[in-house]
């Protein structure tokens, strides 16, 4: 049987290259440089070593179900239009902040998440969803997502997160709940709204695909998983652990004393675990200043590596720096702004980890381009090798399938960029061949890969989640 399972998983793997390279081909008329830089990113994947499931993850907090949907359809269903200037809420408290809210982010193109006050109103939005023919359900939350992710590329995965026994059909096999699902467990339940690039809504134009999240939570604002995972994680003895979801706590809506004494027993559990353990933590849109300087402060200290979007980078790296939050910025970074705020956010968060822990790896996804910066003497391995992961992911996950296309690609990335906006910064000249670039920096490794964006979107809700998981897997 296990001879069979591996001649299974082998034959897959051929059949899946033998598509792409038909696919390669079939596009070759279209632009050699993408093809080029798709030939190097797949021989950069298939050179990372062979891994087996000793690889252990423990990944928190919280799930759900997420209703996927298509944004300016769903306004119309809702009989919103569009408003006459986007306005940012940090909560949504009516059908008139909705529109709002879209509006703001839609004209950045910029991914967020906000919390609806009115459960009721919150309700009513997830049945007009339900109604359009192009909605479909999904798992979701960053930690099922990210488990999901882990356990496709070889990990053997502990997922801190409380839900019922329909919503845990959707996990991989290789992911085990810490707590039991249950048949009567209410799941908490997400609206994703999607928007493709260019798509137009009254005067507003996206400049890239992109989505907004709303959602009324219960279970995950409580983090009633939490005591359970930490108990289980003792027994479990991960390799790494993953604190991920702590966004749904922004602007909480109950008494705040509450969302402290988790993130105190969160803290108390990381500085628990051996120092052997690596800890990564999943940022997203948090644009309540007090709390993330809240968990800078209290939880960051005691973290590995970080991972995160460009929206979210430019923010933190202005908290740290003192300039306040940013609720939204340039959906196309270019990679000399985008390192140079990496730079800015390692330098700030090393002067704070006074402990054991010294943040020794930073990853940044974005449209065009991710890029990993990791300390030479790290446990973080195959640098070169993650980012190409992480860029063949985006378009896959994006574009719905294991077979890249050609025809459904584009590279957005120049043909060379500057290391950093110093004057005196060299440019960094893309090799097609060996496409993603990678240099030293005192004892650091900077990695930048190209992304082949997908042109034919299928999905971007958790394109973040899998893109991070996937470059982290390889490099553990």
């Amino acid at each position: 049987m296990e001879y069979a399972s591996k001649l299974c998983g082998t034959s897959i793997a051929a059949i899946i290259l033998a598509l792409t390279v038909y696919h390669y081909r079939k596009g070759a008329e279209n632009d050699p440089t993408s093809l080029s830089v798709l030939a190097g990113l797949l021989r950069a994947e298939r050179s990372l070593p062979v891994k087996d499931n000793a690889r252990r993850v423990a990944v928190g907090f919280g799930a759900c179900m997420d209703v996927v949907t298509e944004a300016i359809p769903l306004m119309t269903a809702l009989n919103l239009r569009p408003p006459d200037e986007p306005h940012h809420h940090d909560v949504v408290d009516s059908a008139n902040y909705l529109a709002e809210v879209l509006a703001f982010f839609f004209k950045y193109g910029a991914a967020a998440e906000r919390y609806v006050s009115d459960r009721s109103m919150f309700s009513d939005w997830v049945e007009n969803a339900k109604q359009l023919n192009m909605s479909k359900w999904s798992l979701g939350g960053n930690a099922p997502v990210m488990a999901n992710r882990l356990a496709i590329e070889g990990c053997s995965v502990l997922l801190g997160a409380k839900m019922s026994e329909e919503v845990a059909k959707r996990l991989h096999n290789g992911v085990r709940l810490a707590t039991n699902a249950t048949a009567d467990h209410r799941d908490d339940v997400h609206l994703v709204m999607e928007y493709d690039i260019d798509e137009q809504w009254g005067s507003y134009k996206a400049p890239r695909g992109n989505r907004l999240i709303i959602h009324s939570d219960y279970s995950n604002l409580m983090m009633e998983s939490l005591s359970e995972f930490i108990r289980e994680v003792v027994t479990f003895q991960p390799n790494l652990v993953i604190v991920s979801g702590l966004q749904l706590l922004d602007n909480f809506p109950f008494d705040t004393a509450v969302r402290s004494r988790n993130i105190q027993e969160i803290k108390t559990f990381l500085i628990s675990l051996p120092k052997s353990t690596l800890v990564h933590f999943e940022m997203a849109s948090i644009v309540e200043e007090v709390y993330l300087m809240e968990l800078i402060s209290e939880l960051f200290p005691h973290v590995d590596s970080l991972g995160m979007n460009e929206q979210e980078l430019a923010n933190l790296a202005s908290v740290v720096t003192g300039e306040g939050v940013i609720r939204a910025t340039d959906a196309n970074p270019r990679v000399a702004s985008a390192l140079d705020d990496m730079r800015t956010l390692i330098s700030a968060l090393l002067e704070i980890q006074k402990g054991d822990k010294k943040l020794s790896r930073l990853h940044i996804h974005t449209l065009a381009y991710q890029a990993i910066i990791t300390r030479t003497e790290s446990q973080w391995k195959h640098t070169e090798i993650a980012a190409a992961k992480a860029s063949l992911t985006a378009n896959r996950y994006v574009c719905g399938s294991d077979v890249i296309d050609p025809n459904k690609m584009r590279m957005l990335l120049d043909e060379s960029f500057s290391a950093s906006m110093a004057s005196s910064s060299e440019r960094v000249v893309l090799d097609k061949d060996h496409p993603v670039s990678c240099w030293n920096e005192l004892e650091s490794t900077v990695c930048v890969a190209p992304n082949l964006v997908c042109t034919k979107i299928l999905q971007t809700g958790g394109a973040g989640d899998n893109i991070s998981a996937a470059g982290i897997a390889s490099q553990i």
